[in-house]
């Protein structure tokens, strides 16, 4: 009986630029670091066949050499290990144009320890035997020149080659929650995924995801560390996948420890709103933890009386040596005068940007001018993701 065990991870963003971490971005970059540790030892320690890599590996086009030489490391043990390593790449280490010049991830390809499927618009393909069971793994690297319009896979030949056939996409797929609500992203059409191909090996979803279309299994394992506020409460991992002679593959979803992170909401009323900055600072010492990651959402209405004793600043000031990281928003508390609410706008003006070029687009009749307008809200769209990450 032939047994192959694959294991599948994507969105693992090794050397992330995050400005707001200052003195301890080193020690953030760690946390990514360890967990893609785990997951070459848990290949190792259980003779892993394959490992796939979907998109992501690194958080930047341009990664510093450090990570660099922990990866080339890590795939020289794997391959000496007999696991056969397979990348694409993902919107954050494809390049977007010709002054990025090439993925970092080309030199692992160069370097013979794993093979990088680095076209945008043709599948490439390798086939694997083990065993009894003939394996093809193809994948398709994220490609930036695409606009919201345009399906990555149509007109694209997947080959079907072996008897278990795997595809590599860093991309939503319809059918499957979007990373972003408001991303204007190429998406694949779930029926546009052959049939024949047994096992999407996906990325670019943070969040755990599994779809099942007839006898096609879409994955996303979701990233190895929490990256934003909104993956607070998710579980973090990758995917074992086992396979035998029967072909039917058995997922299991292994688990990563990552760095505890949370969001909390606190409400400012005529109860507390008297002293803001006590209120605030007692419910935030309820959760002291040098190694939390904490967001405040401080929401309610407030008289002018009150505000004017409100200081963040102040707040932060006392309170951020007690966290790895404390982030106050206050976007939320308003401020009344004489029992009636200060009337504030709910939309940010980014969602009113979001709207504008959206309504813009819709009234657009001349396809050309159209599809120009929904590249440059992608492009915009990518670069607002990326701040928001720092």
């Amino acid at each position: 009986m032939t047994a192959i065990k694959i294991v599948h991870t994507a969105d693992n963003h090794l050397d992330p630029t995050f400005q707001k971490f200052k003195g301890k971005i080193n020690e953030r970059r760690r946390d990514f670091r360890i967990n893609f540790e785990r997951i070459v030892k848990f290949c190792l320690d259980n003779k892993v066949d394959v490992l796939l890599l979907c998109g992501d590996v690194f958080d930047r086009i341009n990664p510093r050499n450090p990570p660099r030489s922990s990866l080339m490391k890590w795939f020289r043990d794997l391959t000496s290990n007999g696991t056969k390593v397979f990348m694409i790449g993902g919107n954050h280490d494809m390049p977007r144009s010709v002054e990025e010049a090439e993925s970092p991830l080309l030199l692992f390809e160069r370097s013979g320890y794993a093979r990088f499927f680095g076209s945008t618009e043709e599948v490439e393909t390798e086939n694997l035997k083990i065993g009894d069971i003939s394996l093809t793994i193809s994948g398709l690297s994220f490609n930036h020149n695409y606009s919201a319009s345009d399906d990555p896979l149509s007109n694209v030949r997947v080959p079907e080659e072996g008897d278990f056939n795997i595809l590599m996409l860093h991309y939503s797929i319809t059918g499957v929650k979007q990373k972003y609500p408001y991303a204007l992203e190429p998406i694949v059409k779930a029926s546009e995924i052959p049939k024949y191909v047994n096992y999407v090996a996906a990325g670019h979803l943070h969040k755990q995801e599994i779809k099942v279309l007839g006898k096609t299994v879409i994955a996303y394992p979701g990233s190895t560390e929490k990256l934003t506020f909104d993956e607070a409460e998710d579980e973090k991992g990758f995917y074992l996948i086992e396979l035998e002679d029967n072909l039917v593959p058995k997922q299991t979803f292994i688990k990563l420890e990552t760095r505890p992170m949370q969001r909390i909401s606190l409400e400012v009323n005529g109860a507390n709103e008297k002293d803001i900055q006590s209120y605030v600072q007692n419910e935030v010492l309820k959760l002291k933890n040098e190694d939390l990651i904490l967001r405040v959402d401080l929401k309610g209405r407030v008289s002018f009386q009150a505000f004017q004793y409100y200081n963040k600043v102040e707040l932060l000031r006392n309170l951020e040596k007690y966290f790895f990281l404390l982030e106050i928003n206050d976007t939320d508390l308003t401020l009344k005068e004489e029992g009636n609410e200060v009337s504030y706008i709910d939309k940010t003006p980014i969602e009113f940007f979001y709207e504008f070029i959206r309504q813009k687009i819709n009234e657009e009749k001349d396809e050309e001018r159209k599809k120009t307008l929904e590249e440059a809200l992608s492009y915009l769209d990518s670069k607002l993701k990326e701040v928001s990450q720092q």
